[in-house]
């Protein structure tokens, strides 16, 4: 038994819409509303220094992600939550540890999945030798990806001590 004219009529259809379906253009992404993400980035930035002015170590840790990178001067690059909290942990003690910093500028990327804060800070330590307070100033760069819950996490945080 062949396909007879009339069933040719009924199943050709069926290809070609299938091909079709398999054209059709991809919903457009949800269109980010940049300020607002910049926004939310800034306030992640102020809480970070808010964080740092406590000398809160577990809240600053917790603005990291996991694979996160700390790169600073006089320190090999720190990586992780815990290569990060290691590092972090002497400075915590130092009596004359104070760390002000704030951004100068704030962007996100279209997709709003990443952005980045840039700024200058100011940091004050024990001097290694005389123990009297030692200030010293810089850029810093922070890039943030956003975690699966929708919130700013930072994925590097580099610094360098120079003039501002």
């Amino acid at each position: 038994m062949g396909i007879t004219n009339n069933m040719f009529k009924i199943l050709l259809p069926v290809p070609v819409l299938v091909l079709l379906a398999g054209c059709a253009p991809e919903a457009p992404a949800p269109k980010v509303n940049i300020a607002a993400e910049q926004s939310k980035l800034r306030d992640a930035d102020t809480a970070l220094a808010k964080d740092w002015a406590a000398k809160d170590l577990d809240k600053i840790l917790a603005r990291y992600s996991d694979e996160a990178v700390l790169m600073t001067d006089g320190m090999n690059p720190m990586t992780g939550k815990d290569g990060i909290g290691t590092g972090l942990k002497g400075l915590m003690s130092d009596p004359n540890l104070k760390l002000e910093f704030s951004p100068d500028q704030v962007d996100v990327a279209q997709s709003g999945e990443l952005g980045y804060s840039r700024g200058h800070y100011v940091m004050t330590l024990s001097d290694p030798k005389t123990k009297k307070p030692l200030t010293t100033k810089g850029p810093y760069l922070t890039v943030y990806k956003k975690d699966a819950a929708g919130n700013w996490m930072i994925v590097e945080d580099i610094n360098t001590a120079g003039a501002k």
